[in-house]
């Protein structure tokens, strides 16, 4: 999944699945549950990733292991996040902080400071996004970065703040581009689209929105394909009413 091959990626979890589940490993089949979550997000399909990820949740309950919860926890909640429920998101959120006893990881301080911008706690936030960017750079965890990176940017860019998200995806593309890394460069490029188009620039808005057209048709990651239609309508709209 991480090259954007989703379907294969489903694919060959259920095959791990059926494995771990004949051997009886506990471990294995919850973190083979974790992937499929995962993969059926980027298909855009959230509700069989919480089913999956609910599984998950009470495997680890009954292996007592408060990390791989977490985990979990937090992933459903970013499953709640693309449903636009940002009350029960940060339910999950805050329980996976709780299960860490606070010492955040870099993916569970995006996936609060995601949740608590969108319900109105700006500042906080902002802290926790820019928190997330830190820990990943400290610790050289450049997918967890990239992740950061692009929830900042576009944080900044739902709040109006243009000149902060377009420096931040600008570090966002370069990053990206150096690592081939499709979903994240897609949504750098979403991002200066929009930037660019509040700048009145339609223009320069419409050739990042075209970019990551052409990048969306090599993923099968619909939720990004669906912004970046949304995207070019919104561009064209502006431009071309008609």
């Amino acid at each position: 999944w991480l090259s954007g091959e989703v379907e294969r990626a489903i694919s060959t979890a259920q095959q791990a699945l059926a494995l771990c589940e004949r051997v009886d490993n506990l471990e294995g089949r919850a973190r083979t549950l974790n992937t499929l979550g995962i993969s059926y997000t980027y298909l855009g399909d959230y509700y069989q990733a919480i089913v999956h990820w609910l599984r998950a949740i009470q495997l680890y309950e009954t292996l007592d292991e408060r990390f791989g919860l977490s985990v979990i926890c937090s992933n459903t909640g970013e499953a709640y996040q693309s449903l636009y429920a940002m009350r029960t998101a940060l339910f999950y959120h805050q329980r996976a902080s709780d299960l860490l006893e606070g010492n955040l990881t870099s993916d569970l301080a995006r996936n609060l400071g995601v949740d608590l911008v969108a319900i109105g706690r700006i500042e906080e936030g902002l802290a926790h996004l820019q928190r997330a960017v830190g820990i990943a750079k400290e610790n050289g965890e450049m997918d967890n970065l990239l992740q950061a990176l692009a929830s900042l940017a576009e944080a900044y860019w739902q709040i109006e703040d243009y000149q902060h998200a377009e420096s931040t995806a600008l570090e966002l593309l370069t990053l990206a581009q150096a690592r081939n890394a499709k979903r994240h460069l897609l949504r750098a490029e979403l991002v200066l689209g929009y930037c660019a188009l509040a700048a009145g620039d339609r223009v320069r808005a419409q050739e990042f929105f075209h970019e990551a057209f052409v990048e969306s048709q090599v993923t099968s990651d619909r939720s990004l394909i669906w912004r970046t239609h949304a995207a070019l309508a919104d561009a064209f709209s502006q431009a071309q009413p008609e």
